[in-house]
């Protein structure tokens, strides 16, 4: 049951992470936007 509940623990941490870069990437795209509106 603990190697459950670390597991999943370990898995949600790993997909917070990878959709904390998504929003990392997707925001820095908005910034180039509109920084740059003529691209």
């Amino acid at each position: 049951e603990r190697f459950v509940c670390t597991y999943y623990s370990d898995y949600n941490r790993k997909q917070a992470a990878r959709i904390h870069l998504g929003f990392n990437a997707a925001e820095s795209d908005l910034v180039n936007m509109f920084d740059n509106p003529n691209r």
